[in-house]
């Protein structure tokens, strides 16, 4: 059941689109609609970036709707695959189909590709890309029209537009060296290929089943030829001169005599042929793809059909290349796969080689498997039935679970879609699946699916990379032909031993996974079953979650309340009342708590053990299609219809972070660790993988304003547009001030060196001193004694030292009077700067008083030593210390600077204690100092947040 909601309208409405049917169409009408509201709205934003995530990589898409090309590399002296996937393109290695590199992306998706020795050739729209080493951009080529097809004729390089025009590049210097145009009302250009031998001419190829031979050099046309009155779908070179192959849309392949303009050989294919190749290694063999997915091999000596096989791929043989002198070729097709394969049966036929493929439809769900140091594996399921595993940095990894290999003799016996489906035993698609980690995956199974339409539940080994042998299905349910019930949710436990299973008639029921029995049924005191309507009726069950040591259960349905049951009893223990319905639940089986999505878009964060709702997100307009906790639940990400994904922090419940794709997210997962999230599009192949910035990168993450509007995020790790794109910079700079709140004790920040060792400096002086005193040298007895001015050899100049002692006591009176003012009054001691200022302070204003603390504080600890001492070295020193207490009051009035100014404080007592205690005119000072003191307030808010704290705990355990 979907919900479609128009804010526009303020009303909501609800339409079945059945058990999960097709839930790629539904999503694709839900985009839209979502996207006609948005139309001309200020929500359309064209720059990059988010907050929290930052797009890692794609996995799981291999190709797309253009051909694969080969490459020959002599220095790596192996064939090179290229692949186009959307926007960009991949390189695989032929020997074990390696990802090697991955292109930037391109504005929008590739329409043609062409290669040649140094370069890969890809055209976007107008606009032709020439890329270096698979990654590397070295030129780009823009003029006329879109472009449809790609020839390479180095040093030049050939496009055909759409509107007929036939362009020819200088590759290096990237001009338009001439630009013909072709399309007549007769003849409408649609392909072209360059003949061996045949210098600066090219055969093009029209719709209507034409083609001409045409010089590039001098821009005309040499030669028509007649026409097939078939749409021309691909011309290729044989391996004879002047013989090139036509491949026609009434499905007729044609080897035709360029040179005497004769049709040597006709090919009746038994679907349209859409690629055409010849293998390469001397067997004069013809290999044609059809539209349906079937490859057929033609003998060109006896022009007889060697053999036909059918379904290779799920989807049409988009393109064919064979390896040269080798007997080896590869396929490509839209069903996101390639193949290779080598002639080496006994009939002459070919056989599977290597592989790589991926989902051929939209994911509809995904989520990582593995412990915090193992989780690199995503398992995803889809529509097209393939239940799949996938590496997140190594691609040779991946395997598809859902269905065992088939021979090519078992492929060749059954020519029907049918029977290939049940060789192939095929499940029908999984809805919902879950998973845990098992210490020792070869005693049983650790994953448990829905499937659509089936009462059963299916196990799978992730280990063994196979479905289980078990089959979780109720008794009474195994020996009838066709039942009307349907598993609809799932969840196991956190030790791995027991599946919980929600059924669309209110049923709920648990399996041992290791044994497949059935263990316990949980329904109410009367009988009935755990989940039905007000008036009786049939509801069901939307969600389950179980909590992380098997105490609770909490189940969902559509039209009824939350309900907490006993695990190992099976009673009702709890109602909690919600306001609709349940749309799902999620959570992590080593959680307390779990999140329920409800039909009016709203998200409860629900406590397994207490049995309450201790958070709700309300502020969502969308229905939510999926939504996974942080494995420190620190943040909750939701995806919802309007191609948005929300992240709130699950303390405070405020958005902190939210971004638009150009699609509808179907699912979304976090890495045990927290490092990645992966994610499903309703409209993509693969699954995007971002890395979670606030790992390595300081991130503010303060609550984003009401009209913050998201922007788009990039869904490549990079682009063609990123000097066009600026990144947007959130308007959230935000500056703490000096003091949040009056009320509130504000920390200086400095370092601890500077004021935690204060009290103890004594002690560190002392234990830092040395052992032992310096030791004394005497000369040797064979060196002079010191030789003074006068020639004297060991004897002081007398008379300097007289005349200096007469200088000394010649100083002028005025001398004298301008040292005294230097030095207090009767200690002979000269008054710092911090004493003076001390001194001089009116300590009325806060300002002053924390000027003072911050000089105090760019001090060393022997420096602030020193001052402190120094204000009671006179003999009348009443004036500094009563100065020093009012700067003390007003520090603690103000209440910053706080963990200096009380090591400052405890300082100053600990020198000047006893004198303030003996002394009665600092009684008053002391009294209010007293009374201004935060210690005896703040130690009581402590001792009440520990006593709580240990309450907690005590209930909690």
């Amino acid at each position: 059941m979907l919900v479609w909601y128009n804010p526009a309208m303020k009303c909501k409405y609800l339409q079945s689109v059945g058990k999960f049917l097709d839930f790629t169409a539904n999503a694709q009408h839900l985009k839209g609609y979502q996207y006609i509201k948005m139309k001309g709205s200020k929500e359309d934003v064209t720059s990059c970036g988010s907050r929290i995530f930052h797009t890692l990589r794609t996995i799981g898409e291999v190709s797309g709707q253009v051909p694969c090309l080969l490459r020959y590399i002599h220095r790596r002296r192996e064939n090179f695959i290229v692949t186009c996937v959307g926007k960009s393109f991949h390189t695989y290695a032929s020997q074990k189909l390696q990802l090697l590199t991955t292109s930037g992306s391109m504005p929008e998706d590739i329409t043609c590709m062409a290669v040649d020795t140094y370069h890969v050739y890809t055209a976007c729209q107008n606009q032709i890309f020439a890329w270096r080493r698979g990654f590397e951009l070295k030129h780009v080529y823009k003029q006329g029209e879109n472009v449809i097809y790609l020839l390479t004729y180095p040093p030049n390089l050939i496009s055909l537009h759409a509107d007929g025009a036939v362009v020819v590049w200088d590759i290096t210097t990237e001009a338009s060296m001439s630009t013909t145009l072709l399309k007549s009302n007769i003849f409408t250009p649609c392909i072209m290929m360059h003949p061996a031998t045949y210098i600066n001419k090219i055969v093009i190829g029209s719709e209507e089943g034409s083609f001409i031979l045409f010089n590039m050099r001098t821009s005309r046309i040499i030669h028509h030829y007649k026409s097939f009155c078939a749409k021309i779908l691909q011309i290729v070179q044989t391996p004879a001169v002047d013989i090139v192959a036509i491949a026609l849309s009434d499905k007729r392949v044609i080897l035709h005599n360029l040179r005497s303009d004769i049709t040597l050989m006709k090919f009746n294919c038994m679907e349209e042929p859409i690629s055409i190749a010849f293998r390469l290694d001397g067997p004069p063999i013809l290999i044609t793809g059809g539209l349906q997915g079937s490859i057929t091999l033609w003998d060109l000596e006896t022009q007889e059909l060697v053999c036909h096989i059918e379904k290779v791929h799920l989807g049409p043989v988009s393109g064919l290349q064979c390896f040269p002198q080798e007997p080896i070729f590869v396929s490509s097709s839209p069903d996101n796969s390639i193949k290779v394969w080598i002639f080496d049966m006994p009939d002459g036929s070919f056989r599977l080689l290597n592989s790589r493929d991926g989902h051929g439809k939209p994911s509809n769900r995904v989520r990582f498997f593995g412990k915090e140091s193992e989780a690199k594996y995503l398992l995803s399921s889809s529509s097209d039935g393939s239940f799949r595993m996938f590496h997140i940095y190594n691609e040779t990894y991946n395997r598809c679970i859902s269905r065992n290999k088939v021979s090519t003799q078992e492929m060749k016996m059954k020519r029907s879609f049918e029977n290939l489906d049940s060789l192939s035993s095929r499940m029908p698609p999984i809805t919902h699946f879950t998973t845990q980690t098992v210490a020792a995956p070869s005693h049983h199974d650790d994953i448990a699916a829905c499937h659509i339409g089936q009462v059963g539940v299916s196990t799978w080994s992730f280990s063994n990379t196979k479905r289980g042998d078990k089959t979780l299905v109720l008794p009474k349910y195994e020996k009838l032909p066709s039942v009307n019930v349907t598993a609809t949710c799932i969840t196991m436990t956190a030790c791995c031993q027991f599946v919980i299973v929600g059924y669309d008639d209110g049923t709920l029921e648990r399996f041992n996974i290791q044994s497949g029995r059935h263990r316990k049924t949980y329904n109410t005191k009367d009988g009935r079953s755990a989940h039905f309507g007000s008036t009786g009726t049939i509801v069901s069950v939307r969600g389950v979650a179980v909590d992380q040591l098997n105490i609770a259960i909490l189940s969902g349905a559509s039209y009824d309340n939350l309900k907490f049951w006993d695990f190992k009893s099976g009673n009702l223990i709890g109602e909690l009342l919600i306001p609709t319905g349940v749309d799902f639940i999620f959570h992590r089986t080593t959680d307390y708590f779990a999140g329920v999505v409800l039909d009016d878009f709203s998200i409860h964060v629900i406590n397994l053990t207490s049995r309450n709702c201790f958070r709700r997100i309300t502020d969502i307009s969308s229905p939510l299609t999926d939504a996974s906790f942080s494995p420190d639940n620190m943040w909750l990400t939701a995806a919802t219809s309007d191609c948005l994904i929300r992240t709130w922090d699950l303390a405070t419940t405020d958005l902190i972070d939210a971004v638009r794709l150009d699609s509808i997210v179907t699912s979304l997962d976090y890495s045990p660790t927290g490092e990645h999230l992966a994610g499903s599009f309703c409209d993509k192949t693969g699954i995007f993988v971002w890395c979670n910035k606030t790992l390595y990168d300081h991130v503010s993450l303060m609550p984003l304003p009401s009209d913050y509007e998201p922007p788009l995020f990039p869904m490549v790790s990079t682009s063609l547009l990123t000097e066009e794109c600026e990144e947007q910079e959130i308007p959230l700079e935000y500056e703490s001030p000096a003091q949040i709140e009056q009320d509130l004790i504000t920390l200086s920040l400095l370092p601890e060196s500077r004021w935690k060792n204060l009290l103890n400096l004594d002690t560190i002086k002392m234990r830092n001193r040395p052992k032992q005193p310096p030791k004394t040298y005497v000369a040797p007895f064979f060196l002079p004694s010191l030789i003074t001015l006068d020639g004297n050899r060991g004897e002081t100049n007398t008379k300097q030292s007289l005349a200096l002692e007469t200088a000394i006591n010649n100083i002028s009176d005025t001398e004298k009077v301008h040292e005294s003012k230097l030095l207090n009054s009767s200690s002979g001691i000269p008054l710092t700067t911090f004493g003076k200022t001390l001194l001089h302070l009116n300590f009325d204003e806060t300002s002053d008083a924390n000027e003072l603390c911050d000089k105090l504080g760019e001090m060393g600890p022997s420096q602030i030593d020193l001052e402190i001492r120094g204000l009671g070295s006179e003999a009348d020193s009443t004036l500094l210390l009563q100065q020093f207490i009012k700067f003390a009051i007003c520090i603690c009035k103000s209440k910053k600077n706080f963990e200096n100014s009380q090591a400052y404080l405890a300082l100053f007592l600990k020198i000047h204690g006893d004198t303030l205690y003996q002394d009665e005119r600092f009684l008053e000072d002391m009294q209010l100092l007293e009374e201004v003191l935060p210690v005896d307030v703040l130690q009581n808010k402590i001792n009440r947040v520990l006593s709580y704290v240990s309450f907690l705990k005590s209930k909690l355990h």
